[in-house]
């Protein structure tokens, strides 16, 4: 199945993007400046598993895997998201070098931040939608899936929000010189574990099954309670025994085929 071919795709590239991180920041305090390239495997290692993740929710959104098997006409939708994503996060990261890291450069972060809020924009309605279709077609088993998913990220929101709220920058900016030792964690670390709760819960609501593609097609058969319930008053127990209410002659047809 598609999706999880980009899981594993979203979980090597964070290996890959922290591995470089890890050398590049290594780098750094032992020689006391920033290598150059070190620094540009990190940024464009970060930017690929940032946008990879982005584009995984998008399609965790829309069913893919569970709903429906492939994306069709959305794809090329998809892939211009991620191209904007990486480009925007690459020249965002140009504005805050290592020695600058305060510094904010208004026209990138802006562009990032349009970027953002369109990609959030476009997962919270294609997760409604799905919920709405799924709901008017009485998917039961299906439609709780996406509700915990509609959990999460709602979930994840309001921790970000609040961290935004919490820790500014200029907060971060006071408490460095007291806390340096865990400026790493509050300026990248957050992030990675927001990412990492993010994507552990896609991975266990979309666990791979014995026949993905099949499960993704299956139509859940609706059935209606109340129909029953009427349907099943006709048997009525008295002292443990069942009786079967009669049925007029007059409403007996013969079966026929065409």
């Amino acid at each position: 199945m598609g999706i999880h071919y980009l899981i594993f795709a979203v979980l090597s590239s964070f290996v890959v993007s922290a591995s470089f991180e890890f050398l590049f920041y290594r780098a750094f305090n032992r020689d006391g400046a920033a290598h150059a390239l070190y620094h540009f495997a990190f940024t464009v290692s970060k930017a690929v598993a940032k946008a990879l993740l982005h584009v995984l929710l998008i399609l965790a959104a829309m069913g893919v895997g569970i709903t429906r098997d492939c994306l069709g006409a959305v794809l090329w939708q998809v892939v211009l998201l991620g191209a904007s994503i990486i480009l925007t996060t690459l020249w965002a990261a140009e504005s805050s070098a290592m020695l600058g890291a305060f510094s904010v450069s208004l026209p990138r972060t802006g562009a990032a931040s349009l970027v953002e809020a369109v990609w959030l924009l476009w997962l919270l309605c294609a997760l409604e939608e799905t919920l709405q279709t799924l709901a008017s077609t009485k998917q039961i088993t299906k439609l709780v899936v996406f509700l915990r998913l509609r959990k999460v990220v709602w979930g994840v929101l309001a921790v970000v929000v609040g961290y935004c709220v919490l820790f500014s920058f200029p907060l971060l900016e006071a408490a460095s010189e007291r806390w340096w030792k865990l400026q790493w964690f509050f300026m990248e670390g957050v992030w990675w574990c927001v990412w990492l709760v993010i994507l552990a819960a896609v991975e266990f609501l979309w666990r791979p099954l014995d026949n993905s593609r099949a499960y993704a097609r299956h139509v859940e058969i609706a059935t209606d309670e109340s129909r029953d319930a009427v349907e099943n008053e006709s048997l009525q127990d008295y002292s443990g025994a069942i009786q079967v209410s009669a049925v007029p002659d007059a409403s007996l047809k013969a079966m026929t085929f065409s």
